[in-house]
């Protein structure tokens, strides 16, 4: 019988097994509460992007900039308006391929934004305490050049990347590439490469050489460094630059790359005068100083319909061109290096530059 039976006590040598307690896991919290971080942010950046407008590269509508004497009348027009597009059929592949290979080399593979080139360049950036390096992808120099100020800020960064991103979605590559060479500036007054290709070698975008495109592709990156009127030795050696990472990216044969490589640059004889012609030297020093003190892009000076107010004296701009045109005031060039000379016309007690 079972009865009266009584539980013996556990023996302290063999503890009776007991259910363990759940565990609490601060960390699966933490990945939980992070997703969801992520999912908010992700969605709030879509919202933003689509907000974007980005129609203006459907239809743009460049306004003519002036430039101002001290006197108020107009002396210089900056201008964009001669800009003549032209479908990207009807450019030869060669400059296509230069512009990709020198501005934007995964520009076929990548969504509109490169994180390699990203990487590389907040690397550099962290070096140097700036944001000089911007790692931007040819969708992204359209974005910063068609919407935005030239300012080197974070903020103008993520814009930036957040133009290039919608920009991606609603045009195809070569869609995006015709509006890049249609409208980026390439130095001398003129916008977009038909007018480049007009102004530099006196002939259509369509009869351009593959030494020549080279010398196209290699100037959007900084085109008064890279002038073959101002700098024509600085220009042979980006032009070169360029050929070669057409080479080292199978883009051309080494025939053709050594063919290039040895042709001189060869600019129509007109070339030289920028911006119509009108006092280049004054109108270059406004067109910096605008984009370095005020922030404005070259792309906003030829296309936004400025009054820019100078401190220029027209008679005494007028009178040191005269000048300088005249060859017997200056010494002749000794073994072909170019004699240079320069002059400011100050007002003392301001400052103000009148030539």
């Amino acid at each position: 019988s079972m009865a009266g039976w009584q539980r013996p006590l556990a023996s302290p040598y063999h503890p009776i097994p007991v259910a363990p307690r759940r565990r609490y896991r601060p960390w699966l919290w933490a990945v939980l509460f992070g997703l969801l971080l992520g999912a908010l942010g992700l969605g709030l950046a879509s919202a933003w992007i689509s907000g974007l407008d980005i129609s203006k590269l459907e239809h743009p509508l460049p306004e003519a900039s002036f430039v101002l004497d001290a006197s108020g009348q107009p002396v210089s027009e900056l201008s964009s308006s001669k800009i003549e597009p032209v479908p990207l059929a009807q450019m030869p592949k060669h400059l296509q391929h230069a512009i990709v290979a020198v501005e934007d080399r995964r520009f076929y593979e990548h969504r509109g934004y490169d994180l390699r080139s990203i990487a590389r360049a907040l690397m550099r950036d962290l070096q140097s305490g700036s944001f000089d390096e911007g790692g931007s992808t040819i969708t992204q120099q359209l974005a910063k050049n068609m919407f935005l100020s030239s300012d080197k800020t974070l903020t103008r960064k993520i814009k930036e990347l957040g133009y290039a991103i919608k920009i991606h979605f609603a045009y195809s590559k070569d869609e995006i590439l015709e509006l890049y060479l249609n409208s980026i500036y390439f130095g001398e007054g003129q916008w977009g490469v038909e007018g480049a290709a007009q102004h530099y070698f006196g002939k259509p975008v369509n009869k351009v050489t593959l030494a020549e495109a080279a010398l196209l592709a290699g100037l959007p990156k900084a085109p008064s460094r890279y002038s073959p009127v101002k700098h024509p030795e600085e220009a042979l050696t980006r032009r070169n630059l360029v050929l070669s990472l057409m080479k080292e990216q199978q883009l051309i044969e080494a025939a053709d790359y050594g063919q290039a490589v040895a042709e001189p640059i060869r600019l129509k004889a007109e070339s030289g005068e920028s911006l119509k012609g009108k006092f280049p030297a004054f109108v270059d020093y406004v067109m910096d100083e605008a984009e370095t003190k005020y922030g404005f892009t070259e792309q906003q000076l030829l296309t936004m319909g400025l009054r820019i107010h100078t401190t220029m004296d027209l008679t005494v701009q007028q009178s040191a061109e005269a000048v300088f045109a005249r060859q017997e005031l200056f010494p002749a060039s000794p073994d072909q290096k170019l004699v240079q000379a320069a002059a400011v016309v100050l007002e003392p007690a301001s400052g103000a530059v009148r030539a």
